[in-house]
């Protein structure tokens, strides 16, 4: 897919709008207070966009030998080394601290899971709040070990349709 330099200026500025509502939910008397809401929408954007992105990937990509091997190693290779890393970190330091953080959560932040009972309405085993934002990562992950299957499976001509299906469901 030839790269499109106004998707990454959206993404980029809904990544922006994002830092700025968590900004403003941690500092009461932020400037701009306002227009915070929007943060939330800009999560969706991303994703959105993001969607876009690695579904062109995918149908472009699709006959190329290794082409699953390839899509899964770049896509681990890309979040997994610093989010295992500041895991692991959080973990180390956790034994030291005076107070630590219940570690109950821990095995859904190892695979991914930790949003999961959100799906369902259900409460979260207690775990440290530094790691709350990424439940954003862990659909995303959700989503690129389901969606290249998806696209797979369908092919270019059908993926339309179960798509708009998809959202109107």
């Amino acid at each position: 897919m030839k790269r499109v330099p106004e998707l990454d200026s959206l993404r980029a500025i809904a990544a922006i709008a994002v830092v700025w509502s968590h900004a403003a939910h941690a500092s009461p008397g932020f400037r701009f207070a306002p227009i915070v809401h929007w943060g939330w929408s800009a999560v969706d954007l991303f994703f959105v966009v993001s969607g876009y992105l690695i579904t062109g990937i995918i149908l472009d990509a699709q006959k190329s030998k290794h082409f699953l091997v390839n899509f899964y190693m770049r896509r681990s290779l890309r979040i997994w080394p610093i989010y295992y890393l500041a895991l692991a970190a959080f973990v180390l330091v956790n034994f030291v601290l005076g107070k630590p953080y219940p570690m109950d959560g821990l095995p859904r932040y190892l695979a991914y899971l930790q949003n999961v009972s959100h799906y369902w309405g259900g409460q979260d085993p207690p775990f440290c709040k530094a790691f709350a934002h990424t439940w954003s990562l862990a659909v995303e992950e959700q989503f690129y070990l389901i969606w290249p299957a998806v696209v797979l499976c369908l092919g270019r001509q059908k993926l339309v349709p179960f798509s708009v299906g998809l959202i109107a469901l």
